[in-house]
């Protein structure tokens, strides 16, 4: 038989003392004596039974890790003679980067994790290059394991009180190589009398169907009313955030989750623009210039602005918030020297292409005449230093700043 430790772990399975009574053989069973290599946890009773888990730790692995845990179990109804025999497997372990087997346990606990008086079966993981959670949580009993928090995965979990009870927003993130998204959003109210000490409240998308694809989540307070949103990052894997990046924000009630802003591209960004205590959204757009040279030239900038009003987020007036844009030009003008310092022709159009462009959407005219009249020849150099076209036609170009904006007409 194996020789455990002199301590014995036990947990009920329901409030009160535990339903089944503790035989006097079983307080400290015996089972066979593991091999040297071999992780074993201390012994808990739990359904209808006892259970430890044990795991084969690789000799060969430098941190002498684990890459599979097994379950074993004894019928509480048998006598302690009775041999243990293996009720479940979970594997843990990875490729790494070179395509080989990188197994990942490092130790094993029981620990009651989400407050249902039930112990959790906690793995620690150990990491060498590999990306991913730190912890796996298994729950156990006569099927077998059954998965809380899987490999690769993180639980982000954020509490707070409405109307003066306990609840959480979780979001269950699970990891793709680089890309580790989460598909949804769940509120739980805290409830002590019931199994597992919460219950659901909602859940969004509700529809496994939704392209949604989480980045972060955080609580705070958007509209200004003392009790927090839940805002969500997102985005799809791409490297352009006009296309791949977008934002939710969404208000926990104690009925469920109310949408009050979802744009799932256009690289939405909050601000409270007016210090009003209020926070607005504002997304980006893009179009390409020649800038009459035959070469495009990208410009992003800010065109839109949402603001929060009875009780959601809809398209304000962008006019509204010159201040605020014409700190965001101060910050692109700082592209546009270093690009004059470089000597980088085309650099300059493209940098001074995106100032202009947010001064003409924010409509801030008189700047933009100023800034043009401030940079004709700049722009015209570098116009003229990669041009192979018409010259006269880069002349009539740069003449007046209305002239130029003629070139964009209906882009922004």
């Amino acid at each position: 038989m194996r020789a455990v430790g002199s301590v014995v772990l036990v947990f009920s399975v329901a409030a009160g003392a535990n339903p089944l009574p503790v035989p006097r053989g079983f307080e400290s069973p015996t089972p066979p004596q593991p091999e040297a290599s071999t992780f074993e946890t201390d012994t808990v009773f739990g359904d209808c039974g006892y259970y430890r888990v044990d795991a084969v730790r690789e000799a060969a692995d430098p941190l002498n890790r684990f890459g599979a845990l097994e379950l074993h179990y004894i019928d509480d109804s048998l006598s302690p003679g009775v041999d243990w025999h293996l009720q479940d497997t979970y594997e843990v372990w990875v490729y790494d980067p070179a395509g080989n087997e990188e197994p990942l346990g490092y130790d094993a606990r029981f620990e009651d994790v989400d407050g249902d008086r039930r112990p959790e079966c906690v793995v620690t993981l150990r990491r060498v290059e590999t990306a991913g959670n730190d912890e796996v949580v298994l729950e156990f009993g006569l099927d077998g394991f059954t998965v809380v928090l899987g490999l690769d995965e993180d639980l982000i979990s954020l509490p707070l009180e409405l109307d003066g009870d306990g609840y959480t927003v979780e979001a269950l993130r699970r990891r793709y190589g680089w890309f580790a998204p989460f598909g949804e959003v769940r509120l739980y109210r805290s409830e002590e009398e019931e199994e597992g000490g919460r219950v659901p409240v909602d859940v969004y998308p509700d529809s496994e169907e939704t392209d949604f694809y989480g980045g972060s989540l955080d609580l705070e307070d958007y509209t200004g009313d003392g009790r927090p949103e839940a805002v969500v990052y997102t985005n799809m894997g791409g490297n352009d955030p006009l296309i791949c990046c977008g934002l939710v924000v969404l208000e926990p009630t104690p009925g469920g989750l109310t949408e009050l802003y979802y744009e799932p591209m256009l690289a939405p960004f909050a601000r409270d623009a007016d210090s009003d205590g209020v926070t607005e959204i504002f997304t980006y757009t893009a179009y390409t210039s020649s800038f009459v040279v035959g070469r495009a030239y990208r410009a992003s900038f800010i065109d839109r602005v949402f603001v929060y009003e009875g009780g959601r987020y809809v398209p304000g007036e962008l006019a509204d918030y010159k201040d605020f844009l014409l700190s965001r030009v101060t910050e692109e003008e700082r592209y546009y020297a270093e690009s004059l310092l470089g000597d980088y022709p085309e650099a300059i159009l493209g940098e001074g292409q995106s100032v202009l462009a947010q001064l003409a959407a924010a409509g801030l005219d008189a700047e933009y005449a100023l800034w043009w009249e401030g940079h004709r020849e700049e722009l015209r150099g570098a116009t003229l230093s990669i041009h192979d076209g018409d010259w006269d036609e880069v002349e009539r170009v740069f003449s007046t700043p209305d002239a130029l904006r003629a070139e964009w007409a209906g882009m922004y």
